[in-house]
């Protein structure tokens, strides 16, 4: 059976592939399903950076509530189902998103168990820093650890995913036959200028009312909700102040992660006006 062709996206934050999947989708009638864990999220709009258009359809952005649980189980579930939809309309699914991992997962076909959140064991880990995180996942899994260096989030689910299995977290991620004929492209540019670019963008999300937003918010949900722990609510909500500064650093590091795990992913076609060559 000739496998369905997907085109996908990715590159840093502020790296311009939200605007290229638009004109992409424009040309090739195409639909975008947006592969990133925080624009699921309703109400967080201005920190999260959505970019949609009226004259193209959007898959997964706006589906949950902040206080509503999404994993990479549930993702790959919906990706799927958005992927098979609009195939059968006859057009170019476009999966675009600086998730790294809800990307991978979704080109590599893996198999993520469906593990319920353990509330009480998140909390205890919540109280660790990122290093110790990253040491007690070493134990356990050191390759894995490495892989997700210092992504906080994905470390905690991680040893989720082994509290709750007893297994080790890459014993669980099996991969399969890929489900479709994927084209990766991948987008980047000179690091002084993404951050510059990053930097102009925290700048405009401040002027579009992001304070406001984070402020609307929490007058509707606690604020140790797992989606505020995201860059442009924490920084507000830790109470530390130079939120805005601390959030342009806070992205910086965010974005070179995000340039660290694209490029273990081999099948990436680099575009040919980006720093990031493949090697």
């Amino acid at each position: 059976m000739k496998k369905m062709q997907v085109l996908f996206i990715v590159g840093p934050t502020a790296s311009g592939k939200t605007s290229l999947a638009l004109q992409l989708a424009r040309s090739s009638n195409g639909e975008i399903i947006s592969a990133d864990s925080r624009q699921i999220y309703r109400v967080m709009d201005i920190g999260t950076g959505k970019e949609v258009s009226d004259d193209v359809v959007h898959h997964l952005i706006d589906i949950k509530n902040p206080d509503e649980e999404y994993t990479l189980s549930h993702f790959l579930s919906d990706a799927k189902k958005a992927i098979s939809d609009i195939v059968a309309k006859g057009k170019l699914p476009i999966v675009v998103g600086g998730t790294g991992l809800y990307v991978q997962a979704l080109v590599e076909n893996w198999n993520v168990p469906d593990v319920q959140p353990d509330e009480e064991y998140r909390d205890a880990l919540e109280s660790k820093s990122t290093a110790e995180l990253s040491d007690m996942l070493g134990q356990i899994d050191p390759l894995h650890a490495k892989e997700l260096g210092g992504g906080r989030r994905y470390l905690i689910r991680a040893l989720e995913l082994h509290n709750a299995t007893g297994k080790k977290p890459s014993e669980l991620k099996k991969k399969s036959e890929p489900l479709y004929d994927a084209l990766v492209l991948g987008v980047d540019m000179p690091r002084q200028e993404l951050y510059k670019r990053i930097d102009d963008r925290v700048d405009k999300m401040f002027e579009d009312g992001l304070q406001e937003e984070v402020a609307g918010l929490l007058k509707k949900y606690p604020s140790d909700l797992k989606a505020f722990k995201t860059i442009g609510y924490q920084e507000f909500i830790d109470g530390k102040g130079d939120e805005k500064q601390r959030i342009k650093y806070a992205t910086h590091a965010y974005a070179r992660r995000q340039q660290t795990w694209l490029k273990r992913m081999s099948y990436i076609k680099w575009l040919d006006d980006t720093v990031m060559a493949q090697k």
